[in-house]
C-alpha cells in the first residue's frame, strides 16, 4: 500500500512586483531538467474591487525507482494584485502574494504491498530496517530540492 511521508512545508509572503510568465517558464524547466513530470492543477483569476485575486496550483512527481516518487506542489495565493507592464512591453503583477512549497515521498506508489494484511506487514519490515537509511536519504534530496525551488522563487521575487 503507498504511503506519503510529508515534508515540511517551505511558505514565501512577501508583497512583490513579479513577472508570472517568466516564473512559469522558469519552474517548468527547473522540472523538465529533473525529468519531473509537471501539470498546472488549478488557475483561479477573480476581479475584485481592491484588485485581482489569485489561486494557482502546480503539481510536478518523479519515479525514483520502482518503489519511489517524489511529489511536488507548489501553491501560489495572490491578493490585491494589480497587472503592470513595464518599459519592455512585459506584464508583471504587484500585490500581495503566498507561495507553498509542500513535497512528498511516495512508498510503493505502484501498490505492490496493497493486497494483503500480511504484505502490509512485509512492508513495514521492508520500510523500518531494509530500507530505512534509502528512505532517509531520499528525505534529504526531495528537501534539498523543494529549497532549490523556493531559492528559485525568492530570486523572482526578489528576496534575497
Amino acid at each position: 500500500m503507498a504511503k506519503e511521508v510529508p515534508l515540511e512545508k517551505k511558505i514565501i509572503t512577501q508583497e512583490a512586483v513579479f513577472d508570472f510568465s517568466k516564473l512559469y517558464k522558469d519552474m517548468k524547466e527547473w522540472f523538465d531538467k529533473r525529468q519531473y513530470v509537471f501539470h498546472e492543477t488549478a488557475h483561479e483569476q477573480k476581479e475584485e474591487a481592491a484588485g485581482t485575486k489569485l489561486e494557482i496550483q502546480w503539481g510536478a512527481e518523479r519515479e525514483i525507482t520502482n518503489y519511489f516518487k517524489f511529489k511536488i506542489k507548489i501553491m501560489i495565493f495572490g491578493i490585491e494584485m494589480e497587472k503592470l507592464q513595464t518599459e519592455e512591453g512585459n506584464i508583471v503583477y504587484q500585490g500581495n502574494i503566498k507561495i507553498i512549497i509542500d513535497g512528498t515521498l511516495i512508498m510503493d506508489y505502484k501498490d505492490k504491498f496493497k493486497d494483503s494484511k500480511f504484505l502490509e506487514l512485509i512492508q513495514k519490515v521492508y520500510n523500518d530496517t531494509l530500507i530505512k537509511k534509502k528512505i532517509e536519504l531520499y528525505i534529504i534530496k526531495l528537501s534539498k530540492e523543494t529549497e532549490e525551488i523556493r531559492e528559485l522563487i525568492k530570486e523572482h521575487l526578489q528576496l534575497y
